[in-house]
């Protein structure tokens, strides 16, 4: 069997889709740990449901913003010579080459052995997100032709990230009151670090550190309007009209907007109500054998955006991208396809702060920022690695995926470390010891940032 072979059947396996490929995992998982088919059947259905309801909801709520957005950047007559055409040339780029199945099951494997030696909390079990682990590794195979150091970097990262979603977790749990649940998606958490110590900063900021701006309070001094389905309304409204929409598009816009507040959060309660079944025996097991062991089911990030203040934040995104990408220095890309994306931008903004949308909307602007110069920065070897997969698309020039800039940039830039040092260090083997030095440097690091803590968050915690 070869790594065609190999690729292959691992698509083939990931296009069944998450709402089938995890429930299915589910079910063995829970057979496994001794669950009664009966129970873990119902509870792998339920939960496949619940994952089905957020992606038609997602499906909607995307495509809606989309449409917005980019008649909204016609409007503006922003030009810039760089295109943002979307994520999924980062799927067709990850999903065809060696690196994928030496990363895929390297990662897997990984996973488990670090969840049983104790050295992660997290079982991920988020598969087709396995492709975020893949692409800095993809990068580094274009660059230097060397499977093994790209894979090295590849798991280097999911080690990484595995780390990260186990320190945010508290925040998945307190804030989004999602138990025994993390969420290993590379562009989302990878930046709780970031963000994380960025709130830490603004908390030690005067007048800054004062503007609290939630649902509660909202609601409290607009009354109706301060409602979060009411206030996305309103915001939607105005992106509608700034978008040139006609009276009957902004309505059906902003009612779209509207239902998404309300039906995504109990999409998201069904999928728990299927997944808790599973944590919960994971966790018996787990616990009869080391008591102070805690267990954690790394999800699809799709669960934490259905929270009222993620969306009220990423709708405030849409024109903040857009002023970023006039206003800011050295941009050249223009942000189009990825604008429906912003919801999982803005997820660990709020998130952090347990939903100060005001505190979140300016993180934002920070993480945007950088996703878009680092968009800039990987747009060639993106567009090279595109016309190599066979990723088709109307952009006759350089193009690149704020999705890409997101997944590069974060973890603090890792990944364009690595690219830097792929440059420098042409021994395979001291690129290797390199790597894991760094990684280490990186480990510290990050665990430093994402468990600096707030007093205001802290206390909304606890």
């Amino acid at each position: 069997m070869n790594f065609a072979d190999i690729i292959n059947g691992l698509n083939a396996f990931l296009d069944l889709g998450p709402s089938v490929v995890i429930p299915v995992f589910l079910l063995i998982l829970g057979l496994i740990f001794k669950m009664k088919f009966g129970r873990a059947l119902r509870a792998a259905v339920t939960y496949g449901i619940g994952f089905i309801g957020i992606l038609v909801i997602l499906d909607l709520l995307m495509g809606s913003i989309g449409d917005a957005s980019q008649a909204l950047v016609a409007r503006t007559g922003l030009t810039l010579e760089i295109a943002d055409v979307g994520w999924p040339v980062l799927a067709a780029v990850a999903f065809g080459v060696p690196t994928f199945a030496t990363v895929f099951l390297g990662a897997l494997v990984l996973n488990l052995v670090l969840f049983g030696i104790g050295f992660v909390k997290t079982l991920d079990i988020d598969f087709f997100n396995y492709y975020h682990f893949t692409l800095a590794a993809t990068f580094l195979y274009f660059l230097t032709d060397n499977i093994w150091i790209a894979t090295v970097v590849g798991l280097v990262i999911a080690v990484l990230i595995l780390k990260v979603s186990d320190w945010s977790a508290k925040h998945v749990d307190g804030f989004w009151g999602l138990k025994n649940v993390s969420t290993p998606t590379l562009s989302v958490v990878g930046w709780f670090p970031f963000v994380n110590g960025l709130n830490w900063l603004l908390e030690h900021i005067p007048g800054i550190n004062k503007i609290r701006l939630d649902p509660e309070i909202l609601k409290k001094r607009l009354g109706v309007l301060g409602e979060p389905m009411i206030l996305g309304l309103i915001i939607s409204v105005l992106i509608g009209i700034g978008a040139g929409y006609n009276p009957p598009e902004v309505i059906e816009f902003s009612m779209t907007m509207a239902a998404s507040l309300v039906l995504l959060p109990r999409m998201v309660g069904l999928l728990m109500e299927g997944l808790t079944p599973f944590a919960q025996t994971i966790s018996k097991w787990v616990q009869t054998r080391y008591p102070e062991r805690e267990v954690l089911i790394g999800l699809d990030a799709a669960v934490l955006v259905g929270k009222p203040e993620v969306l009220v934040t990423a709708l405030l995104g849409i024109p903040i991208t857009l002023a970023l990408a006039i206003f800011l220095p050295g941009i050249k890309v223009l942000p189009f396809a990825d604008l429906a994306t912003i919801p999982f931008y803005a997820a660990y903004a709020v998130g952090v702060n347990k939903g100060n949308i005001f505190r979140g909307a300016l993180i934002l602007i920070f993480v945007i920022g950088i996703c878009l110069y680092a968009s800039g920065f990987i747009a060639p070897t993106l567009t090279q690695m595109g016309a190599v997969s066979g990723f088709e698309t109307d952009e006759s020039t350089v193009y690149t995926a704020l999705d890409a800039g997101m997944n590069i940039s974060s973890l603090l830039g890792f990944a364009p470390v690595m690219f830097a040092l792929a440059n420098i260090i042409e021994n395979p083997w001291l690129f290797v010891i390199a790597t894991l030095v760094i990684g280490a440097v990186f480990y510290f690091i990050l665990r430093f940032l994402s468990n600096l803590k707030t007093g205001e968050v802290e206390e909304k915690l606890a």
